[in-house]
């Protein structure tokens, strides 16, 4: 429910996107110009530090013990799934 509710949802924005083109369609480019880092990524950083899985280190971010849990369950959970790497 996170990519619901807590922050926009990739995929979703596109669809949602593509859908108000229309007929038009709607390029590679115009779609990227709209959903940007700031859009799609700086939110979810903004959420991992707050929620403890991450943190900021200077310029960078590092994992925290927390985020490295959560991630080797997700992992473990999609190999019992057997679903592909990717999204």
């Amino acid at each position: 429910t996170y990519s619901a509710v807590q922050a926009d949802s990739p995929t979703m924005a596109i669809l949602l996107r593509i859908e108000e083109a229309g007929a038009r369609g709607l390029s590679r480019e115009e779609l990227l110009a709209e959903l940007d880092d700031e859009v799609l990524v700086v939110p979810r950083l903004h959420d991992l530090v707050a929620g403890g899985l991450a943190a900021r280190a200077g310029e960078r971010y590092v994992i925290r013990d927390g985020g490295a849990l959560l991630a080797r369950v997700y992992i473990v959970y999609r190999r019992l799934l057997r679903m592909e790497k990717g999204g």
